[in-house]
């Protein structure tokens, strides 16, 4: 929604860096300007920083939720150098990915030569001592990811359990044979699009409307997050209006608050739509709201 603020209420603001000074603002997945972020790359690296805070505390569970683009270009192979034959790009590290930086979480999507996607894979470490550390890295890999597509992934611990989910669909349910333990990542800042070096695995690509869980989301929530940002009927022409402004709201119907997902909120001047939004549940108030971006020009009358 043009910035990178924190829309959960828990004030834990990115703070953008790295060339250029910081990723660019471009279009999501649905075509609106200025709406997710673009990450530069390994010759232009940059990253968005949470710093750290009691509300990004974890014990041994987290879900993490994204939608990725990304355009097969290149990036960090296992030495540090440039490759377009295998490499890594990060999504978010609490630290590092236990081999290079500080051990922690480190969720990331990875490339290989025939173009197979590792969306959503991720590396569990709590130890400094890497000669003797319970780690483990595992990818989920995905064929069938073509050039530039968007997808949308949800990665899922709890203690030894590690579930992945592309597109709403589970494609890979394991065992890890040591529980997760976050208490290294939880003195660690968090990083968007870098690993907590700011060398390692810089992103090139969108991301877009990431969400943190300190719990174990069910298959049936998944589903709804990526049927919720995944469709609307009604489309507004950014391009033609000169203003936006972010809008989040909860529907009543007859005074009664609307507890589902089935509702699309549009927001109109006239016969011209200037912004639509599926709801989504925000677990911490435990409410449906929407999310939106209205465009419009000084003067407009928005109903």
């Amino acid at each position: 929604n043009g910035n990178a603020n924190d829309e959960s209420g828990n004030g834990n603001h990115g703070v953008l860096g790295g060339a250029n000074g910081g990723p660019a603002l471009t279009t999501d997945r649905f075509g609106n300007e200025n709406s997710c972020y673009e990450f530069g790359g390994y010759y232009n690296s940059n990253w968005i920083d949470v710093p750290n805070s009691s509300s990004l505390q974890l014990d041994t569970t987290v879900s993490v939720s994204f939608w990725v683009q990304e355009c097969f270009r290149g990036g960090t192979d296992g030495w540090g150098g440039f490759s377009t034959e295998g490499y890594n790009y990060g999504v978010i590290a609490k630290g590092g990915d236990g081999f290079s930086c500080p051990p922690g979480l480190w969720i990331y999507t990875s490339h290989d030569i025939n173009h197979e996607e590792g969306f959503c894979g991720t590396t569990v470490n709590n130890s400094y001592d890497y000669g003797n550390y319970a780690i483990h890295d595992i990818t989920a890999w995905n064929s069938s990811v073509g050039d530039c597509d968007w997808l949308h992934c949800v990665v899922i611990i709890e203690g030894h359990h590690l579930s992945f989910y592309h597109n709403g669909v589970m494609v890979m349910d394991t065992r890890m044979e040591n529980s997760a333990d976050f208490s290294a990542a939880n003195n660690q800042d968090m990083h968007i699009g870098i690993e907590g070096g700011y060398f390692w695995n810089p992103r090139d690509g969108k991301l877009d409307d990431i969400i943190m869980y300190n719990r174990a989301l069910t298959a049936s929530e998944v589903a709804l997050l990526y049927g919720d940002f995944s469709t609307t009927h009604w489309t507004p022409n950014t391009t033609d209006y000169e203003e936006n402004m972010p809008v989040t709201a909860v529907v009543e119907i007859d005074g009664e608050e609307q507890q589902n997902t089935m509702f699309e909120l549009g927001a109109f001047s006239g016969e011209e739509c200037r912004g639509s939004q599926m709801a989504m549940y925000f677990e911490p108030t435990q409410r449906y709201i929407y999310q939106m971006t209205v465009f419009g020009e000084e003067g407009d009358e928005i109903a």
